[in-house]
């Protein structure tokens, strides 16, 4: 079996990971993108955090990470690491099943005899034997009956966060709410009448990036979907607070890995490995 495999086109794409021994007390990098997350556990001995909620992962977890959220996996032991991740936008749902999608819970804990298991094990056991083409369309035919699954789906456990922060899900939400918005740690500071230290290290402790690294690639994200929708890139980056467009532009390419210009629905999905935060 192969340790890895990564297949993507324009909606949709899959990625099957096995590590033997993986590097402990190490973060993957932080990432957020305009498509789905959904990712299979099925060993190891890691965290996921999402949006500063911490998930022990479990064999037979799946969790449902939505569109513009921060996530990223903490290992925490040399335990054999291995998960299927599918990401894909709304283009490849079945219309019925996109407000369930848009919905769900972010953790499940599937059982082991149960159907959505058995979907993933397919993937899994003939990654090596597809070719890409037919590999793609069993992971998007695996999407739509996924979620098909969870609309009768009531056995399934909701984590709740581990490292509870109410004053920091409140500055989460208002960078959320606020994307257009000049924001920055001086500003996030006064309107919360928080020190900026406080900020810095709640933002490292529990997303493991900085407020300036968060609000930048949400504001990335929130313009790549009005590029998407037609908006031209320079109005975009006016939209978005940005006075310089060479900022912009070098941050767009930096996150995304493509130029503003280039229509993201034509392009693949860059590669998670690529994208990084400094």
């Amino acid at each position: 079996m192969k340790n890895n495999l990564q297949y993507h086109v324009t909606d949709i794409g899959c990625y099957y990971l096995y590590t033997k021994a993986p590097e402990t007390d190490i973060f993957y990098v932080s990432h957020i993108h305009n498509d789905y997350e959904l990712l299979f556990f099925y060993d190891g001995d890691v965290e996921y955090i999402i949006e500063g909620a911490i998930y022990h992962l479990q064999k037979n977890t799946m969790l449902l990470i939505q569109p513009a959220v921060y996530h990223n996996l903490r290992i925490l032991s040399s335990r054999p690491y291995e998960r299927i991740v599918i990401n894909f936008n709304e283009n490849i749902l079945r219309e019925d099943l996109i407000p369930i999608v848009r919905n769900a819970a972010p953790f499940y804990l599937i059982d082991a005899t149960h159907s959505i298991k058995r979907m993933f094990d397919a993937i899994r056991d003939n990654h090596e034997s597809f070719s890409k083409e037919e590999f793609l369309y069993l992971s998007q035919t695996t999407v739509n009956n996924i979620f098909t699954c969870l609309k009768y789906y009531s056995d399934h456990t909701v984590r709740e966060n581990l490292s509870p922060n109410s004053t920091l899900e409140r500055i989460l939400m208002y960078i959320d709410e606020h994307p257009t918005q000049p924001l920055t740690i001086a500003s996030l500071s006064e309107k919360f009448n928080l020190s900026e230290s406080w900020i810095a290290h709640s933002f490292k402790k529990h997303l493991g990036i900085s407020p300036s690294q968060y609000i930048n690639r949400k504001k990335i994200i929130y313009a790549q979907s009005l590029i998407n929708m037609g908006m031209p890139p320079v109005q975009a980056a006016e939209v978005c607070s940005y006075i310089n467009y060479t900022t912009f532009y070098r941050q767009y390419k930096k996150y995304l890995g493509i130029k503003p210009a280039q229509d993201r629905k034509n392009e693949s999905f860059p590669s998670r490995n690529n994208v990084t935060d400094s």
